[in-house]
């Protein structure tokens, strides 16, 4: 028996050696919770250094006794890095007597037994077991897993997070007995969850369980189906009494259970009330601008008389985040009141959404309510009358694109497919089992990691969900979201809908005149996303899936698949004719798809190997190629036409086969049941074929001048995928956005370059418009900090440079005590120096985190802000869009005092889209006009996020001598706010600054 089998179809139980009397109570399950601390992150590097276990019986309603417990140091053949012992507080003299994992083995084994164990993440600790030549072959119950199954909103999965969703106490972690004692509560908690699901959903994930013999929970939703089963007995036995049929009674109410029905239908939806229409409000109640300071007050009197004089504004607002947004939240607010219309608010960030929905717009909603019944001070614990949810002064809604939620209609389909493999399986549980929580059916609410591209089974989409004739229409999440925005004073949404919108790609918006775009120095780049293509691998397979699929996973094989499921729509009218008819096309079509993916197979594997001999010429392992007029009357073209003409023969065939078929049910529509919905797929894969073959000519043929074409690999699959990005936005700015809306705000910490705003309304097509053009100062003295500039440190494609940009972060780390942040605009870059430093600052106690070397960013940024002594190596772009602004004053805190950026960040020059915008006819002087204005935006914005962040006195040291050298560096200086500059040479760095950290003085 294999060990997946072993994990999937054992189920030990305790053994009495006599029969379980069946009038009893269900007994309790015994489980072992284990963790280990070991001396690296992965299994294939790091060595155990502590176990610890527990055994105990998990009763009904969540209950634990603990039957046992055993931990214990185990000493590794290497020594334990610092790294490791920071976190762990585990030493090297700590385990320098305990016994070896050998020695520790046979009793752990024992301890185990056969129950299943219990841990978070417990593969991993079971990848360290297996390190040391330990096999576990018990049921393995991951908590992370459990919780992304029934804790779908948490968003933080770590086992203290999770501990704290579910209010159990969280004592000391990163120790094995701690992180298990957690563990097991966590378990327990998770599994009094599975108890309280309604029975419809507990009935189908069991239904679906049973088709998964490997998935490890599925047990555990067993038992406790099997556990009310047998209580039921008891109940209607006479066991458990009255209070027995009580409970009984109020868990059906409580679920709505219907008796005897297995259908599983939408009646535990969340309900919503249907948003009132906005109406204008001429006396709305005033907004209590005296609660601000004067900064909000003046930045929202700057919105208001635009969105008044319906002009265009471009904002300029340094500082404080949490400003920023109630400055331009506030107008929004008094012209949707006054007006009665939406205002969109468009994000760029989760933060800022979380930030608007959570917290200010309920706060500013209680305020505002408060006013207009006479109350001074708002009670934040105001009672709702009559069951019903408060009335607000102004509503507002988080709105996101269409595909963002869940369709109803085509979930049922998905869900009663026979054919589905173990992942979408799965997937299906994990959806079920969120469900009866969400009352948006945002995918946002969900972890979908590895399954991503599942969600696309069943999600809403454009062409695929009319809400004239669905049957969910009332239900719909998709046409919730409408109604809620329709009804929104405010709403809220993200760059990315907003201009998806303009194409008629979203649906969500409902119409408005008054805009105001967050983070605007992001609005190109987002525009180019938008406007332009992606298609990846899995975009043309799982297309091809959806007509056709072989189920190679099931023993009996066969296919599904929209073609295969034609037969549904035959009736008892439907003729002879008719059905071989339909079967002629379904066999036809399927061949096609089967030849088509071949093509599409054949073709990306020839462009993996282009692009793999690509990186190897040039030394780069993300290499791209720009599929312009050079690459076309190349030689490589001339070996890729081949492979190309195949796959757009087959896809074209199969495009008209499938147009064909559409034609052809036309004239038989009165033999078919539900004709509405097959013409609508039908459509959907005519529309989508033609689509994706046309998008895919345009870039491999050279169809369309105006956009840049490029291929690309994955940087951890290889896949290769097909970009696009028009050569520039401002024209379809222009003519679907600016011209068309009363008022457009862009609003950000950075849009001028050397005090001037004419670079990005360039970019964006506002050159035009007679728009209004403000910028407030940051508020804060900057004069103690230092920017220090060497003036004898060779130049980045010098040689040496890397070996001084080494030299002097390490310096700079043991002056500053460690609170150093480090900023590099490569990631190779980056991965050289952490080499070259770690093992010497460590020495010194101080704590090196590299960006995607030492956890994941979450981690790696707590534990940079809670550690004193530490240096941390981080990337441009990870900052960039960092906020160190959080309301919570607590967080909100200087976190470092020494910061060293080693590079400006110029685009690369080799990147597709900034090559071919240099090389237009856009540009007199690319570099001056596009490369150099485009590169100050994007300095200036990590510098303003990281001076938040930069304890006071402060240092920053450029290690980029450009700054001195070119002409330029001026113009990168004049745009940063007024520091105290230094220009020295490199012995004169640590001393100076070193000084300046205790003695800041005047500016030099």
């Amino acid at each position: 028996m294999s060990v997946e089998q072993r994990r999937g179809g054992y189920r030990p139980q305790e053994r009495s050696g006599r029969a379980e009397p069946k009038n009893e109570p269900p007994k309790g399950q015994v489980y072992v919770a284990i963790d280990t601390e070991s001396t690296g992150v992965d299994a294939e590097s790091g060595e155990i250094i502590e176990v610890a276990v527990i055994k105990f019986k998990l009763e009904q309603g969540g209950v634990t006794r603990v039957m046992d417990q055993w931990q214990t140091y185990v000493k590794p053949k290497n020594p334990i890095p610092y790294k490791i012992t920071h976190l762990t507080g585990i030493s090297q003299s700590d385990v320098q007597n305990a016994p070896p994992f050998s020695q520790i083995e046979e009793r752990l084994r024992d301890f185990l037994g056969n129950f299943p164990i219990v841990g978070h993440s417990i593969e991993s600790d079971i990848g360290f077991l297996a390190r040391h030549n330990f096999e576990v072959t018990n049921p393995a119950l991951d908590t992370y897993e459990l919780a992304t199954l029934l804790l779908p909103q948490t968003g933080n999965y770590s086992l203290v997070a999770v501990a704290g969703a579910l209010n159990v106490h969280v004592g000391e972690s990163h120790r094995a007995m701690a992180d298990t004692v957690m563990a097991m509560h966590v378990f327990a908690r998770l599994a009094a969850k599975i108890e309280e699901l309604p029975p419809q959903v507990l009935h189908e994930v069991n239904r679906i369980a049973k088709e998964l013999p490997n998935w490890t929970p599925r047990q555990l939703f067993l038992d406790v189906a099997e556990n009310q089963l047998q209580a039921a007995r008891l109940q209607s036995s006479g066991a458990l009494g009255n209070l027995g049929a009580k409970l009984k009674q109020q868990l059906a109410e409580k679920h709505g259970q219907k008796e005897g029905t297995d259908e599983l239908d939408f009646m535990f939806l969340i309900p919503q009330e249907t948003p009132e229409p906005l109406r204008p409000n001429p006396q709305p109640p005033e907004i209590p601008y005296e609660k601000y300071s004067h900064r909000v007050e003046t930045m929202a009197q700057t919105i208001n008389a635009a969105f008044e004089a319906g002009q265009h504004l471009l904002l300029e607002v340094q500082g404080n985040e949490r400003e920023r947004a109630l400055g331009f939240l506030l107008p929004a607010v008094q012209v949707a009141m006054e007006q009665g219309e939406s205002v969109v608010l468009a994000v760029n960030s989760e933060a800022q959404r979380d930030r608007l929905i959570n917290r200010l717009i309920p706060e500013l909603q209680q305020i505002l309510q408060a006013k207009e019944e006479g109350d001074s001070k708002p009670d934040k614990k105001r009672r709702k009358s009559a069951g019903k949810e408060e009335k607000k002064s102004f509503t507002a809604a988080n709105v996101k694109s269409q595909n963002n939620y869940l369709c109803l209609r085509r979930w049922e389909i998905f869900r009663k497919n026979e054919a589905l493999t173990g992942d979408e399986k799965k997937m299906l549980i994990k959806v079920l089992l969120w469900l009866p929580n969400t009352a948006v059916g945002d995918s946002a609410e969900l972890r979908i990691t590895n399954q991503e591209r599942l969600w696309s089974r069943f999600n809403s989409q454009k062409g695929l969900c009319p809400a004239a004739y669905c049957p969910q229409q009332q239900q719909c999440f998709f046409n919730r979201a409408r109604q809620r925005a329709e009804g929104a004073h405010i709403i809220v949404a993200d760059q990315a809908l907003v201009l998806a919108d303009l194409q008629g790609q979203a649906g969500t918006l409902p119409a408005y005149d008054h805009l105001i775009i967050d983070e605007a120095h992001h609005f190109e780049d987002e525009a180019g996303r938008q406007f332009g293509t992606v298609i990846t691998p899995n975009h043309l397979f799982d297309f091809l899936d959806w007509i056709s699929r072989p189920t190679t996973w099931q023993p009996s094989g066969g296919y599904s698949g929209f073609i295969h499921n034609l037969a549904q729509y035959s009736n008892k009218e439907t003729t002879q004719a008719a059905q071989e008819l339909l079967v002629n096309f379904r066999l036809q079509i399927m061949a096609q798809v089967e030849q088509a993916r071949n093509a599409a197979g054949v073709l990306l594997q020839e462009l993996g190997a282009i692009l793999q001999q690509r990186n190897q010429e040039t030394g780069q392992g993300d290499g791209r190629i720009r599929l312009d007029y050079k690459f076309r009357q190349s030689n490589v073209w001339n070996e890729l036409a081949g492979p190309w003409e195949a796959f757009k023969l087959n896809w074209d065939e199969l495009y008209y086969l499938v147009r064909d078929l559409r034609e052809a049910c036309e004239p038989i529509k009165s033999q078919l049941n539900q004709f509405e919905w097959l013409s609508l797929d039908l459509d959907y894969y005519v529309n989508q074929t033609d689509t994706l073959l046309s998008k895919l000519t345009d870039a491999f043929e050279g169809g369309d001048a105006s956009n840049v074409f490029w291929l690309a690999a994955h940087p951890r699959t290889g896949l290769i995928s097909l970009f696009s990005q028009p050569l520039q936005v401002a024209p379809s700015l222009d003519k679907h956005l600016f011209s068309k809306k009363k008022s457009v705000a862009l609003i950000s910490s950075t849009l001028t370059t050397d005090g001037d705003f004419s670079f990005i309304k360039e970019r964006l097509g506002l050159r035009e418009y007679e728009s209004r053009e403000v910028r407030l100062s940051p508020e804060r003295d900057y004069s103690n900090i230092l920017m220090y500039l060497p003036t004898d440190l060779p130049e980045p494609n010098q040689n040496n440079y890397q070996k001084n940009v080494d030299q002097y972060i390490t310096e700079l780390a043991r002056s500053s005590k460690g609170r150093t942040l480090v900023l590099f605009s490569s990631n190779s870059a980056l991965r050289m120096t952490y080499k070259a430093i770690q093992r010497s600052l460590e020495a010194d106690n101080i704590l090196v985190l590299g960006q995607g070397l030492d956890g994941t960013r979450r981690s790696i940024m707590d534990r940079f802000r809670n550690t004193h002594h530490s240096l941390m190596l981080s990337n441009l772009n990870y900052w960039e869009a960092n906020d160190f602004n959080q309301d919570d004053a607590a967080e909100n805190r200087a976190i470092f005092n020494t910061l060293a950026i080693t590079k400006l960040p110029f685009d690369p020059p080799g990147d597709p889209l900034f090559a071919a915008r240099s090389e237009s006819r856009l540009f007199d002087d690319p570099f001056v006009q596009y490369s150099l204005p485009r590169t100050i935006l994007r300095f200036r914005q990590a510098f303003e996020r990281l001076l938040s962040g930069l304890q006071t006195p402060g240092v920053v040291v450029m290690l980029d001598s450009r700054l001195t050298r070119k002409s330029y560096g001026s113009l990168f200086l004049n745009s940063l706010p007024a520091l105290s500059l230094r220009r020295d040479t490199l012995d004169q760095l640590i001393p100076q600054t070193g000084e300046w950290l205790h003695h800041p003085s005047d500016e030099v």
